[in-house]
């Protein structure tokens, strides 16, 4: 952790786009990750790539993935696949889905 004197220091700076094909190839089985304390609304990073980690043990969302699909099959992630118990975040992701 970052002591919050410290965090005025990091510039706000955003990073470029990263290809995450070279990180993980498209024709890999998908993969879930975490411990990276996302903020915001659950997305899918990439075709086969989802993110569960938005930030639980700070107040954020408690996220996981529905495996509905036969993702073998050539289906990909979906957004509407993720599941979670939270916070202002959960219910504005729940207007989404339903809209």
């Amino acid at each position: 952790m970052v002591a919050d004197g410290e965090k005025k220091k990091i510039p706000d700076t955003p990073l470029p786009s990263v290809n995450h094909d070279y990180i993980y190839p498209k024709d890999s089985p998908p993969v879930f990750f975490g411990h990276y304390w996302m903020t915001g609304v659950p997305e899918i990073v990439a075709e086969n790539m989802a993110c569960l980690d938005y930030s639980a043990g700070m107040g954020g969302s408690l996220i996981a993935y529905h495996w509905k699909k036969d993702v073998s099959a050539g289906e990909r992630l979906d957004t509407r696949n993720f599941t979670y118990i939270g916070t202002q975040t959960s219910r504005y992701y729940e207007e989404i889905l339903n809209e």
